[in-house]
């Protein structure tokens, strides 16, 4: 008789040769492998998936519990996840839970200058309220008390930057509050980190800034403290449910991949000739659209040289068509893009049922504003097109549309830092200035879910999920001017239990 020692020896030697070869565990898995222990397989079942898992195109982060499964005896490959039929997929037997958070609905703006310092005042309160959390920057005192102080006093302000000039050896920041204004010296010399800091900063952002004052009118900030999300455990989900991210369909562009968009409804319809295609298809409950389902009408000059579909309603219509496509029991919520027929100034209202009227004479779909939260089983989700995204790139030294796939996560993770989807007002980012800011991120989300750069990456940042989900157009000239390779047909597919991610390749 096998001995526990035995047992748990054989467990260990497993895991062992699992990290050695480059994949993590999750506490899923890890079940599993103490089940294939007991069974006495799991030698071979172990080096059967890492020989699979090391083939795969995109190589999994983790330990493929699926491909795992199928080596535990009491696995039936007739069957797919949770024994459910093909026929019957899984997630066709979960009930939809899903709340839909949406901004705001005044979406008007008289554009006058009351509306604009409404807009500023709201972002600004709002912001210093998340910073007045910090226990670094709860000391905080108005500007006028750092301007008024002794020389060589250090206080610390929450203010908002309204200009930035680079300067040889040191940056000059234009700062303001409710009441007063100041420039602040950040020195290359004397304080590195502080220049760097200073270098990443967004106009219009709001932020904490640590100062010294060295003259009547001259003060020194050494530090800049961002608002930025807390620390937080990776959430847990109520089902094991998937919901699948993407973008940037543009329907209508003669850079539409149909047919390799095709493949992707193919396999949302668990026709994969993959078995394990087969059962991570049958658990996709949502499929998240993050704007730009068409390609437009005359976004760019010359753009109608480039289209396939000249009449916008056509160019919707062939979209519901491809969504008829898409099971039932799988919910398509989308938002609008810098594409779509709607207003261009965030936020966006949902696509105007003159226009969406035409999907939905074929499917059934979810039409929400940009920017929208949604909760999926207990997952936090804000969905967001990402257009100032444009903004980020070249405001942040590193971050460039030439080497995006590999700087992307610092983008993202940029908006999150300053607790806003669009920090600079008057950018390449149109913004409608009204009462209140609604690209204030006041709760941080469990997931971010962007499109726009037509780039697909992921990341994980203090328990948010970054997403960047990609497009379904290949290289434009535009994006060939401007040195950007996007990254088409490859889809994020997210786990609500777990938020594991894994990324399919339909080219």
């Amino acid at each position: 008789m096998e001995t526990s020692k035995s047992v748990s020896q054989r467990l260990e030697k497993s895991i062992g040769r699992i990290i050695q070869a480059g994949y993590q565990i999750d506490a899923k898995t890890l079940q599993l492998l103490k089940e294939l222990s007991s069974l006495g397989t799991i030698e071979d079942a172990v080096e059967h998936v890492i020989s699979e898992a090391d083939n795969l195109h995109d190589k999994p982060l983790f330990m493929p519990y699926e491909l795992l499964r199928t080596q535990n005896p009491a696995f039936e490959d007739s069957s797919v996840i949770g024994a459910a039929p093909i026929s019957a997929p899984y997630s066709k037997q979960i009930e939809s839970k899903m709340e839909i958070i949406v901004p705001s609905k005044v979406m008007a703006s008289s554009g006058d200058i009351d509306d604009i310092l409404a807009y500023f005042k709201d972002r600004f309160t709002r912001i210093s309220a998340i910073l007045k959390q910090r226990s670094d920057a709860r000391d905080s005192v108005p500007l006028a008390k750092a301007l008024g102080g002794r020389e060589k006093e250090k206080t610390k302000v929450i203010v908002i930057v309204s200009d930035k000039r680079e300067k040889k050896n040191a940056i000059l920041v234009e700062v303001e509050d409710a009441d007063d204004h100041a420039t602040l010296i950040v020195p290359s010399n004397t304080n590195k980190l502080a220049f760097e800091k200073a270098q990443r900063l967004f106009l219009d952002q709001v932020v904490c800034v640590e100062l010294t004052k060295v003259r009547k009118d001259l003060l020194v900030a050494s530090n800049f403290i961002n608002p930025d999300i807390p620390e937080r455990p990776r959430v847990s989900g109520e089902d094991e449910v998937y919901a699948v991210l993407t973008s940037d369909i543009h329907v209508g562009s003669n850079k539409f991949l149909a047919e390799v968009f095709n493949r992707f409804l193919a396999w949302l319809r668990c026709h994969a000739d993959d078995p394990e295609q087969r059962q991570i298809a049958s658990r996709v409950k949502y499929v998240i659209i993050a704007g730009d389902l068409v390609d437009g009408i005359g976004v760019y000059p010359n753009q109608d040289t480039e289209l396939e579909i000249k009449d916008i309603q056509e160019q919707y219509s062939a979209v519901g068509k491809l969504f008829s496509q898409i099971p039932e029991h799988i919910e398509i919520l989308i938002i609008p893009g810098n594409h779509d027929a709607t207003r261009q100034a965030l936020p966006q209202p949902p696509i105007p049922e003159k226009f969406i009227s035409a999907v939905e004479r074929h499917r059934k779909v979810w039409n929400l504003p940009n920017p929208t939260r949604v909760k999926l089983h207990g997952v936090e989700v804000l969905v967001n097109h990402g257009t100032s995204l444009n903004d980020v790139v070249g405001a942040i030294p590193e971050v460039t549309y030439q080497n995006l796939s590999e700087t992307l996560p610092i983008a993202m993770r940029s908006l999150l830092k300053a607790r806003h989807l669009a920090p600079r007002y008057g950018g390449r980012t149109p913004i409608l200035a009204r009462n209140r800011d609604d690209l204030v991120i006041d709760v941080p989300p469990d997931v971010l879910h962007c499109g726009h750069v037509h780039v697909t990456s992921h990341d994980m940042y203090r328990g948010t999920l970054l997403v960047n989900s990609g497009a379904w157009q290949a290289q434009t000239s535009y994006q060939e001017r401007m040195g950007l390779s996007p990254t088409p047909g490859i889809v994020p597919v997210i786990n609500l239990k777990d938020l594991s991610l894994r990324r399919l390749n339909f080219v």
